[in-house]
């Protein structure tokens, strides 16, 4: 896990297994114990969102492929960029009757 190495990991399941086994910890080793478990949690909640935001950039990756192949698909790939990013805009503004009507002609 980043930012929680293999040493830190050792020496909490040290001081964990001395927990367990009734030996009483000091206080020096009672903090440890427990900053080196939170580190733990902070290092898998960084992990976690790290595994979200990869997983969101696959899903706007997915939708950008899917609109470019539409856009493919209805032979804009030999227009203008300020076109298509105008035709776009005005798509974008358009109120949900109207996309619906739209919609219709594009069947």
């Amino acid at each position: 896990m980043a930012g929680f190495d293999e040493t830190a990991m050792d020496r909490l399941a040290v001081l964990t297994a001395q927990a367990k086994a009734g030996a009483k910890l000091s206080a020096a080793e009672a903090l440890e114990l427990k900053e080196l478990k939170l580190q733990k949690s902070a290092a898998a909640l960084a992990q976690s969102r790290a595994q979200l935001a990869v997983a969101r950039r696959k899903l706007e990756d997915r939708e950008k492929y899917r609109l470019g192949g539409l856009a493919f698909t209805a032979k804009l790939n030999g227009w203008p960029e300020d076109a298509l990013r105008g035709g776009f805009a005005l798509l974008a503004a358009m109120s949900a009757t109207e996309q619906a009507a739209l919609a219709e002609r594009g069947v």
